[in-house]
């Protein structure tokens, strides 16, 4: 028989032989890897691990803030790490580039600029016992050769991870759409050409609580309303939390800070080709990122000319007709973009006085 003591050397190294060895397969690993509450490399390369709602994104990557001058951001902005990364570079450079997200980025840089964000968000394993809001200034790689247009691309990548889309909410794309529907100028302040749109209570508290100047106090005449870009306030106020109006300001307040210096009230008309210069129209970032507003929600986006079930019955052609959908939902999602963008400086003001 052998000795207690040669048996107390030999069990701990029969178990780290077997440890060793059933450690060795990825299939192993990576189980164990699950148990422990951390994300692996690969999940975080093909995106498995993305979180579905804002909130868990805010916790799984943690937020930097965005640096906009006053006149485009109503504070002082925290969003997820990545994108705050991406969007202070292009604060930084966007100006001086030409057709700046309208120009394509090469594929490797964007790849290599995404894997490198998302290995630094991965170093931090996920954990229930983790703080919930962690402030983590991510900065882009200098051993990576890339350019403005690169970190464009990859801005829009990220804002595609982004769950609901920008706005978060077809609640708030219909009352966007309701404020866009209405004939009222820009920022009018004349009875006649205001919003027809009733203040619910809410609203009206928040307009009196905050000593809103308005129309309706600024004005004797029957039936003055609010402005757009007052209206545009009050409706992003009804979002589901500070990080998405966060997020919301946060790509508003950059479209506006790159966009060309004219901007012209939205006419159905107009040409919406980009401008010819170094700064993008509003037209153009429309076109843009009109698929990213609602993102995985776009279809929720009601065309009522296009839904009703005759339309469906004499259709011969299903594809066609989807595609017309798929048409007019970008075609709608670019003018509410253009409206944010074209009153953004203003609305900014109001959010300002609001929070």
């Amino acid at each position: 028989m052998f000795p207690k003591s040669a048996l107390f050397g030999i069990v701990p190294a029969t178990i780290a032989v077997f440890c060793i060895g059933f450690l060795s397969k990825p299939s192993s690993r990576k189980w164990v890897t699950q148990m422990l509450g951390r994300k692996t490399p690969e999940d975080v390369e093909q995106g498995t691990s993305t979180p579905k709602t804002l909130d868990s994104l805010y916790r799984f990557e943690g937020v930097s803030f965005v640096h906009l001058p006053l006149a485009f951001a109503p504070a002082q902005l925290a969003i997820p790490a990545r994108l705050a990364a991406a969007a202070g570079y292009i604060i930084d450079t966007g100006r001086q580039s030409p057709g700046i997200f309208r120009v394509p980025g090469q594929k490797k840089a964007i790849d290599a600029l995404y894997k490198h964000l998302s290995h630094q968000i991965d170093r931090v394993p996920s954990s229930p016992l983790h703080i919930q809001l962690t402030a983590r200034p991510l900065t882009l790689p200098t051993t990576i050769k890339y350019d403005p247009y690169d970190v464009a691309s990859l801005f829009k990548k990220l804002l595609n991870d982004i769950p609901n889309g920008i706005l978060g909410s077809i609640i708030v794309f219909n009352r966007l759409k309701s404020i866009l529907d209405s004939p009222a100028s820009i920022d009018t302040t004349n009875s006649t050409n205001s919003l027809q749109i009733s203040l619910d209570p809410f609203e009206k508290f928040v307009m009196k609580s905050k000593h809103i100047t308005s129309p309706v106090e600024n004005t004797t005449a029957p039936g003055s309303q609010p402005t757009k870009a007052e209206q545009i306030a009050l409706a992003l106020l009804k979002t589901q939390s500070s990080d998405r109006l966060s997020l919301i300001s946060a790509v508003f307040g950059l479209l506006t800070f790159l966009k060309e210096d004219e901007c012209c009230p939205l006419n159905p008309n107009s040409n919406r080709e980009a401008a010819t210069g170094t700064k993008m129209s509003p037209q153009a970032f429309g076109v843009i990122f009109a698929p990213l507003l609602l993102g995985n929600l776009t279809h929720l986006i009601e065309i009522k000319h296009l839904d009703s079930p005759k339309m469906e019955i004499n259709s011969k052609n299903t594809q066609s007709l989807a595609l017309a959908k798929s048409v007019e939902r970008n075609r709608l999602s670019s003018d509410i973009i253009v409206m944010m963008i074209c009153h953004w400086e203003t609305v900014a003001e109001h959010l300002n006085g609001f929070r």
